[in-house]
């Protein structure tokens, strides 16, 4: 490989400014912006999304992890404020009544896979992952016990679902 010059960038970062667009899949001005914009390269947007902060994860890592459709993810938080809600009764759509949505998110024909806000490599990036950064926020998981679903199911006469 031929040798270049080292430039103020590789200096700071220890990388080629080119080598870490191309692992992001980006450009290098986007690159250079994210260091204008926000004083470090690792810091993908301004701010976390709504998910990122509730849940510590994006809106596609959530509908991967439960192996549903991201729109059906938003669904769960707008009427249940819960993305990981569940039906009690056990009734409503498969996880299969959208087709293969991941496919179509991968060709970007209707849905944008979105990455995090912070690249791994940042120095709060498992503050961020742990909780530690929006500890005043609920992370993950239902809100609901499973003896109050239970409950639940009981007082509306629902255990034969």
């Amino acid at each position: 490989m031929a040798r270049h010059k080292t430039s103020r960038f590789e200096e700071t970062h220890g990388v080629h400014c080119g080598e870490f667009a191309a692992a992001e899949c980006v450009s290098p001005e986007a690159i250079r912006m994210r260091l204008k914009n926000f004083g470090t390269v690792f810091q993908r947007r301004a701010k976390p999304t709504k998910y990122e902060i509730k849940y510590g994860r994006t809106l596609y890592e959530i509908a991967e992890e439960r192996n549903l459709h991201p729109i059906t993810i938003v669904h769960h938080e707008v009427t249940h404020s819960d993305a990981y809600f569940t039906n009690p009764t056990g009734r409503g759509g498969s996880p299969s009544s959208h087709g293969n949505w991941r496919d179509a998110v991968q060709s970007g024909r209707y849905w944008r896979k979105q990455v995090a806000w912070m690249h791994p490599a940042h120095p709060e990036y498992e503050n961020w992952r742990s909780g530690k950064m929006f500890s005043d926020t609920h992370l993950g998981g239902s809100v609901l016990t499973s003896a109050e679903v239970e409950k639940m199911m009981r007082e509306f006469g629902w255990e034969k679902y």
